[in-house]
């Protein structure tokens, strides 16, 4: 919600978000949907019980989570790329900064996973993750910063061979070729 108050000789704005946590209304809509999730998680829980590695049926996901967040970051690493670099023993791509981010996600998340068996939920605990996350985090930053600055330069270039074609094109028309050059 956006309030307006009022300070002397001017009007500010400023988001004030509703109190947490928000109250809910247990409609018949809700009940049923967490009747739903309720069931969907306990068949989960008995088939995960019989399998002699539930692993086997949460490491797809524990893959595709990390690669799905990560594009948030501009990661560019595909499911396909990952599973292919794991057959191989990651020298597939050995030295990909987007491909060890993903890579750094998974065994965080799994070394997460392990140690809550002995430790539990706590700051410490997520300071631990977080610190295998960061693994060759400044490498994957640098590796960015150079990507962006050799496609910023080529963009430059190419805005600069315009110029000089549209100053070429305008040759016969010197005030043209003057409000070229004021605003190019």
């Amino acid at each position: 919600m956006l309030y307006a108050f009022k300070v002397p000789h001017t009007l500010k704005a400023a988001f004030i978000p509703t109190r947490l946590p928000p109250a809910l209304v247990y409609d018949a809509a809700l009940v049923l949907a967490l009747s739903r999730a309720d069931t969907a998680l306990g068949e989960l829980a008995g088939l995960g019980r019989q399998l002699p590695n539930p692993n086997l049926l949460i490491g797809p996901y524990v893959r595709r989570e990390p690669v799905l967040s990560s594009r948030i970051e501009g990661t560019r690493t595909s499911l396909s790329e990952l599973l292919l670099d794991e057959v191989d023993d990651h020298r597939h791509r050995p030295q990909d900064a987007d491909l060890q981010e993903v890579r750094n996600y998974i065994e965080a998340l799994e070394y997460g996973i392990q140690r809550l068996q002995e430790f539990p939920l706590s700051l410490r605990l997520v300071r631990e993750i977080h610190a295998r996350l960061m693994t060759g985090w400044l490498h994957f930053f640098l590796t960015g910063v150079t990507e962006t600055a050799h496609t910023a330069v080529q963009q430059a270039k190419t805005l600069m061979d315009l110029r000089e074609e549209f100053r070429a094109r305008l040759r016969d028309k010197p005030k043209a070729q003057a409000l070229l050059d004021d605003y190019l």
